[in-house]
C-alpha cells in the first residue's frame, strides 16, 4: 500500500456483521477495506496471538508482502493521544480466514463483493 499516515477519523467505516452477529470495523480505502488484527480475530472468533502467527507465517514464506498488503493508520484514543495501528486488507484477511479454516471467510468475501458492486455503481 503506502507509508503516508492518514488519521482514521478521516477514512471512511463501515460495519461487517459476521455470521455469529458481532459487529467489525472496517475501514474503506478505494475499492478495499482494511481491518486490524484485533478486529480479525474478533470476526473469525479466535485470540489476537492466532492472527499475528498466521500473519507471521505470510511474511516470513513471502506469500505476501507486508508492504503491499498492510497500511499504518493513526487514531486519536479515548485519552487524547495518537496511536499509529496496521490495518491489513482484504486479501490479508481472506488469506488468514482460509488458514484458519473458517466458514466466515467465504461469508466475507460475499460481503466484500456485495459493497464494492455497491460503490461502483
Amino acid at each position: 500500500m503506502n507509508d503516508e499516515i492518514r488519521l482514521v477519523s478521516e477514512l471512511i467505516g463501515d460495519t461487517y456483521r459476521n455470521t455469529s452477529g458481532s459487529e467489525i470495523t472496517v475501514i474503506k480505502v478505494a475499492n478495499d477495506v482494511l481491518m486490524t488484527s484485533k478486529e480479525m480475530s474478533k470476526m473469525f472468533g479466535v485470540g489476537v496471538p492466532a492472527v499475528n502467527k498466521k500473519l507471521k507465517k505470510i511474511f516470513d514464506n513471502g506469500e505476501l508482502a507486508k508492504k503491499q498488503v498492510s497500511s499504518i493508520l493513526t487514531h486519536k484514543a479515548s485519552d487524547g493521544k495518537l496511536y499509529r495501528t496496521t490495518y491489513y486488507n482484504s486479501q490479508v484477511i481472506v488469506k488468514i480466514g482460509s488458514m484458519l479454516k473458517s466458514a466466515e471467510a467465504e461469508s466475507f468475501q460475499k460481503w466484500l463483493l456485495i459493497n464494492s458492486q455497491r460503490t461502483i455503481q
